[in-house]
């Protein structure tokens, strides 16, 4: 029997509803309940609010949709040699927070998708030599490495896999993890009636399978500590893939790609400092440079084949005196024949968010925005560029702006594109601006 859609995902509602209350109610062993959501209501002088490149101007007060991570964890088996087995569940989505009625099975259209992102067992002491090590199997989105004033992951390799995390080597850690993120065999053109054969459906994703190597907590000078990440992508390609690449049918992949990271980190009084970077050429390549999400992923909708590029982020927080506290984040990135028709790419984003604290639970906050990003294209140069200014109070667990929740934020904001002419963004109305206003909380426990 066929199930439809929808049943299929409230079936995956109440299977995430029965495993969160099975696991709370096993008397067996504490079960660790943790997670993240983002809600709020909010509008502007002219309809309602629109986002921009929160990923470029900042995401403080530039955000209109909700989020949510809700995980459990427990261990469900410990011996007297310390060797533990364990089990991690996590489902996450999104909210649309437009509508009174946004059910699951609406689908990304109106802002409500649900998943489970992870879903794997643990192993603790039980590989001979390295005891401290833990061995896991499963889907994760592993590990990943948040600038969280720009809501991206620089690095952030999610899927199916095996890992052992956690080896003590010399001065630092070293993890291993083996993951499956497959990607799209995408049409030349998307016309192509091609899309309907099967024959092209039963070889439309090409199996990729990535290696993250990383070695942590490795002290570089005084209290600066560096983390060094290794991600190679491998591609498992078809006859029948090959064949289609060969004849022009399908974008070519790279066979193998690599991305390597560095992030340093400084401790500071209350704070921190940490700057990340990367360096890559082919698939790789455009993860650093697009206007979009800057997420790691194998890129195949185009010809990366030639493409370099490199990026550095710095980000962090420290209390200029008493009273005031300030976050940034700054990026600076730029490529290189990243594809066929796109030459040069350069880009910068400023972000800095000061505040005054008033107490430990209240604060006033302002954050600036600005970026620019310049493609070199066969056709000529194109231009994006704008800037943000968000106002606001905020009621709170702590003084901290980065690493303490919950926020509840009382904002305006100002949003200025200067120029559009990679995305062709305009605010309703055709405008250029916009002036918004709202309510958002933010939490994590």
């Amino acid at each position: 029997m066929r199930i439809k859609d929808s049943q299929f995902k409230n079936h995956s509602l109440a299977a995430g509803i029965a495993l969160a209350v099975a696991c709370i109610a096993t008397p067996a062993q504490a079960v660790d309940f943790h997670g993240y959501f983002r809600t709020g209501i909010f509008s502007s002088t002219n309809g309602d609010q629109q986002p921009w490149l929160p990923g470029k101007i900042g995401r403080f007060g530039n955000e209109t949709d909700g989020w949510y991570d809700i995980t459990l964890s427990q261990d469900i088996y410990q011996n007297d040699q310390d060797q533990v087995f364990g089990v991690v569940a996590n489902f996450d989505g999104t909210l649309g927070l437009k509508r009174t009625w946004e059910p699951f099975d609406s689908g990304a259209k109106n802002g409500n998708v649900l998943q489970f992102s992870d879903l794997y067992a643990t192993a603790k002491g039980f590989i001979p030599g390295v005891p401290e090590a833990t061995l896991w199997v499963g889907k994760r989105g592993y590990e990943k490495r948040e600038t969280q004033m720009l809501d991206y992951k620089p690095i952030g390799v999610a899927g199916n896999g095996i890992g052992l995390q956690g080896i003590q080597t010399g001065p630092g850690e070293l993890s291993l993890a083996l993951i499956r993120k497959d990607a799209d065999a995408a049409l030349m053109d998307d016309n192509n009636p091609l899309k309907d054969d099967s024959t092209y459906q039963a070889n439309s994703l090409y199996n990729v399978n990535y290696l993250d190597v990383r070695y942590a907590k490795l002290p570089v000078f005084s209290d600066v500590t560096v983390e060094l990440i290794a991600d190679f992508a491998f591609t498992n390609k078809t006859g029948t893939q090959k064949g289609y690449e060969a004849d022009g049918t399908i974008h070519p992949s790279e066979k193998t790609a690599f991305l390597p990271t560095a992030i340093f980190t400084k401790p500071l009084d209350n704070g921190f400092n940490e700057t990340t970077i990367q360096t890559t050429k082919g698939t790789f390549a455009n993860n650093l440079v697009k206007l979009g999400y800057n997420e790691t992923s194998f890129d195949v909708d185009n010809d990366y084949s030639d493409a370099k590029s490199f990026r550095v982020i710095n980000t962090g927080e420290e209390y200029l005196s008493d009273n005031v506290i300030m976050a940034q984040t700054f990026v600076y990135a730029i490529g290189k024949d990243i594809t066929p028709t796109l030459n040069d790419v350069s880009l910068y984003t400023a972000v800095v968010r000061p505040a005054y604290v008033w107490d430990e639970h209240n604060k006033t906050a302002i954050e600036l925005g600005l970026f620019k990003q310049t493609n070199e294209t066969t056709s000529g140069d194109k231009v994006e560029s704008g800037h943000k200014i968000t106002l606001a109070h905020v009621i709170t667990a702590g003084p901290s702006l980065l690493t303490v929740r919950p926020d509840f934020r009382f904002y305006t904001t100002y949003i200025k594109t200067t120029k559009n002419q990679i995305d062709g963004h305009t605010f309703h109305d055709g405008k250029d601006h916009q002036i918004s206003f709202g309510v958002q909380a933010e939490v994590w426990w």
